[in-house]
């Protein structure tokens, strides 16, 4: 019970990113696309990343947190290839631990005292489910009351524990099966129950754009949504696993409309604070630090100071 009269002084536990923008602890997100598309590979790229504390695509700040990845579809051999591949034998030992589950069931409501009882002992803080579909076998897509059991349970362990949970999750298939026919996908794609959405507190998809992936995603934490496209390398090739490769168009009204907005925010000549460009944007700090770099990567803005509170940005001359 809480008064609004007192609201400044609620005692709250504070926002942590784990990947900033996109998935914060307390947080249940799906990564949703359809079948084939990539999504087993970007979780374990995802998990690698926050197990090792390294910036997703070199330009979203990442948190360093203990990682369980449960597998329910695929082979070891299949889940140890994609590792190796990503060399992802660079994390500590204990720090990413995979969990081949093949008969996990949530419909077992005793799997998650199973669960709470791993989150407790090994203190995992974010938890991939690979994938949702084969967690609930036998249980129609659409059935709400059963599926609304299992979603809460789940956004439950998430503010119990505090932790990120991230599940996988499929798109309906178009009306004629081909996964090239549809141009674009939302949030009411995602297979099964309206209620997968409603409990997410973040939706990622994922999508093929030619020889590329569309990557969008939608956090209630944060002030906008995140939409690029990712090159994804080769088996066997050297650099990362996943690369930026540029911004999709902004659901605002235009490509770049975010970073067109800090710019203009920064005066000719002036050096500005992320919390003076925070007032002038009415943005987040993590939206400005967003923008700004893909500024910076355009060569039209540049950095002076040391990180944090006394980083200013300037623009070019030449711009």
């Amino acid at each position: 019970m809480l008064d609004v009269a007192d609201v400044d002084k609620w005692e709250c536990t504070p926002l942590t990113w784990v990947i900033e923008g996109m998935i914060a602890l307390e947080n249940l997100v799906l990564l949703a696309a359809m079948t084939q598309t990539g999504k087993t590979l970007l979780g374990l790229y995802l998990a690698w990343a926050i197990a090792s504390g390294q910036r997703f695509l070199d330009r979203y700040e990442t948190g360093q947190f203990k990682v369980l990845y449960l597998v329910l579809e695929d082979p070891v051999r299949r889940i140890r290839d994609r590792l190796i591949d990503m060399k992802a034998a660079m994390t500590k030992p204990g720090q990413f631990i995979v969990h081949i589950a093949p008969g996990f069931n949530l419909g077992n409501l005793s799997l998650f005292t199973y669960m709470e009882g791993l989150i407790e002992k090994e203190e995992f803080k974010v938890i991939f489910l690979d994938t949702y579909q084969r967690a609930t076998p036998g249980l129609s897509s659409f059935d709400d009351e059963r599926q609304s059991e299992i979603l809460h349970g789940l956004s439950d362990l998430t503010r119990k524990h505090k932790i990120a949970m991230v599940v996988l999750d499929h798109i309906r298939k178009s009306n004629n099966n081909s996964r090239s026919s549809r141009k674009t996908i939302s949030i009411d794609d995602i297979k099964g129950t309206g209620g997968k959405p409603q409990n997410a507190d973040s939706v990622i998809l994922l999508q093929r754009e030619s020889k590329q992936l569309k990557f969008e995603c939608s956090s209630k934490d944060a002030d906008g949504k995140i939409s690029m496209l990712l090159n994804v390398s080769a088996q066997g090739a050297a650099g990362p696993k996943f690369q930026y490769s540029g911004e999709l168009m902004a659901s605002d009204g235009g490509r770049g409309s975010r970073e067109r907005r800090l710019f203009d925010a920064i005066r000719p000549g002036e050096e500005v604070s992320c919390g003076e460009l925070c007032v002038r944007t009415k943005s987040s700090p993590a939206t400005v630090r967003r923008a700004a770099r893909v500024l910076i990567d355009g060569n039209q803005l540049t950095t002076n100071g040391k990180s944090g509170r006394w980083l200013r940005y300037k623009r070019r001359p030449d711009t």
